[in-house]
C-alpha cells in the first residue's frame, strides 16, 4: 500500500465505517467467524438464474481491506464464504454467499453477497 492508502485506511474509512456502517458477521467457508462493520447497499436486484422473470436479493458491501476490522481482499472465497446481514436495514440477519469481488484498493474491498 502506499502511504495515502495506508492513511485513507487508517482515517477516512474508519470514519465512513461508523456513521454508514452496519455490524456484519464474516464467516469464511474455512471455518470461524468475526464481526466487522460494513456498509450495505440493498438497492441491487438480479434476476435468479435460469430464470427470466424470477428476483433474488443482491446486495454490495464495502468492508475495509484489514483483517482485523474487515476483510482482506487476498482471503475471500467467492462462493464459499459467507456473510450476515440483513435483508433491510435494521433486521435479522441472514447468511448469504459472498459471490464476486467487484473493487478493492489498499482500504476498502467492495463485494456482492446473494
Amino acid at each position: 500500500m502506499s502511504v495515502f492508502d495506508e492513511q485513507f485506511a487508517s482515517c477516512a474509512v474508519p470514519g465512513l465505517q461508523d456513521y454508514f456502517g452496519e455490524t456484519l458477521t464474516y464467516k469464511p467457508r474455512a471455518g470461524g467467524s468475526r464481526t466487522i462493520t460494513g456498509m450495505v447497499d440493498r438497492v441491487d436486484r438480479n434476476l435468479l438464474d435460469g430464470t427470466d422473470r424470477a428476483n433474488v436479493p443482491s446486495f454490495t458491501i464495502t468492508v475495509a481491506n484489514l483483517v482485523t476490522t474487515g476483510i482482506l481482499a487476498t482471503e475471500i472465497n467467492t462462493g464459499g464464504d459467507v456473510i450476515t446481514v440483513a435483508t433491510r436495514y435494521g433486521g435479522t440477519g441472514v447468511d448469504r454467499k459472498i459471490t464476486k469481488v467487484l473493487e478493492t484498493n489498499g482500504s476498502s474491498v467492495t463485494f456482492e453477497v446473494q
